[in-house]
């Protein structure tokens, strides 16, 4: 497993996004332990984007949890 804090913001932002996506297609096919594997990561995840205080435009990081298709 990679280490986030190595991360540039930028690279942090798009893994983050790209995690959570993983997350719902995971939900999706009812695949509830990789989901928990997966959710705890995505939680890593917010946690070091709020630790070095960026933020995902608010929109588009709503719209990918909750409205994926």
């Amino acid at each position: 497993m990679d280490r986030i804090d190595r991360l540039t913001d930028k690279q942090l932002l798009a893994y983050a996004l790209q995690e959570i996506e993983k997350l719902n297609l995971l939900f999706k096919q009812n695949n509830m332990e990789q989901y928990n594997l997966a959710k705890f990561r995505v939680n890593q995840l917010i946690a070091e984007i709020k630790k070095r205080k960026l933020t995902l435009e608010k929109d588009v990081f709503i719209k990918r949890i909750l409205f994926k298709e």
